[in-house]
């Protein structure tokens, strides 16, 4: 545990505020500067007053949980992700993107009002559920206590909302839909043969099922996937089942076509495509890893740059049938080190600003890069 959680995993803002004090971290009323949004509307600013850079980087946080105090935050593949999970899900913060005008939180993450109010500051932002919260043992609500509310009914929820979604852009005739009345695990909804029998509740309709614990998806986008396919092969089974009417048959023919052409245009990003996202903050972390440990700058530039090498060296290693995991390609960028030529080159080209120098000098903390932040 930190000194920051309680027994049972939670931080409360109190101690949140506590951890502000302790890293000498400024508050904003600058959204623009914001780095944290807090359940309370504290943000926590990410640029320095006297200089106006924004250096620090969202892993500041990782002092605030015990998943933060490990060596797998770095060296493991998922360790970074878990974190994430854990912070939102502990502490109720928002990771807020300036630049981007983006909040990022955890899947089903609840927002208290000082947050929303906060986030009304700005025009045109987006809210990004990026992570899975960790289990609902740490969730928290808006008071900071154990959320009530469990998974299930938040799927639920989902489930509902995706068969909505589906119903406008297809235009299906759905009505009721719902948690069935004798199993609430289970989502009935009907579908009428057009649009005036929907409205007027009165014609051929079929009303189906959706099991919601068949439903394996953890994010919004994979479970309105599986719906998806869930109404497409039920609405499949009417169409060819002589027991309905007729019309209804047909209605179901065509519905079956307009969920088919939906589905085509419908993409959710791949299990590789995640992992990749993974990886590529992980070389992120590594390059400022790097960096930090042979006194080089830390800016944008150099992270970027060093980051693309260790990169290089992860695709190397791979062709090469070698360990091709974001640790090891960091290893083969310290070893480079050891050729005195290429040292000195990586000094000349990744050296320490003489501002930056002097900033140490009187005893300022290293300014950090924000780039590690996405």
């Amino acid at each position: 545990m930190s000194e920051y959680e309680k027994s049972n995993g939670f931080v409360t803002d109190s101690a949140l505020h506590k951890w502000i004090e302790d890293n000498d971290l400024e508050i904003t009323k600058d959204i623009t500067e914001a780095l944290y949004i807090m359940r309370d509307g504290t943000m926590i600013s990410g640029t320095d007053a006297g200089t106006g850079i924004r250096g620090l980087d969202h892993m500041c946080a990782q002092d605030i949980i015990s998943e933060g105090e490990t060596k797998n935050l770095y060296g493991s593949e998922n360790g970074v992700e878990n974190f994430w999970k854990a912070l939102h899900a502990k502490t109720g913060l928002i990771r807020y993107v300036p630049e981007t005008k983006v909040a990022l939180i955890g899947e089903y993450q609840n927002l208290t009002d000082s947050q929303n109010e906060v986030l009304n500051q700005e025009n045109n932002y987006k809210i990004e559920p990026y992570v899975p919260l960790a289990p609902e043992k740490n969730w928290l609500n808006n008071n900071g206590q154990k959320n009530s509310v469990s998974y299930q009914k938040e799927k639920i929820k989902n489930i509902i909302s995706s068969i909505k979604h589906i119903n406008k852009a297809t235009q299906l005739s759905i009505t009721d839909i719902e948690p069935g009345i004798y199993d609430s695990s289970h989502i009935d909804y009907t579908i009428w043969e057009n649009d005036n029998a929907a409205k007027e509740h009165n014609g051929a309709f079929v009303t189906s099922t959706i099991d919601s614990r068949a439903i394996n998806g953890t994010t919004s986008k994979e479970i309105q996937k599986e719906v998806l396919i869930t109404i497409l092969n039920q609405q499949k089974a009417v169409s060819q089942d002589a027991y309905f009417a007729e019309n209804l048959r047909k209605t179901a023919t065509n519905n079956v076509s307009q969920l088919q052409n939906f589905n085509t245009h419908y993409t959710v990003p791949s299990s590789k495509q995640k992992s990749n996202s993974i990886e590529d903050q992980l070389d992120r972390v590594y390059a400022r890893k790097f960096l930090k440990e042979n006194h080089f700058e830390l800016n944008k530039k150099n992270i970027q740059q060093i980051s693309q090498n260790i990169a290089q060296n992860r695709i190397n290693s791979k062709k090469q049938h070698k360990d091709s995991s974001v640790e090891a390609a960091y290893k083969i960028e310290k070893e480079k080190l050891t050729n005195p030529r290429t040292r000195s080159n990586y000094q000349k080209k990744y050296q320490k600003s003489s501002e930056t120098n002097e900033r140490q000098t009187k005893g300022s903390p290293l300014i950090q890069n924000n780039d590690l932040s996405r």
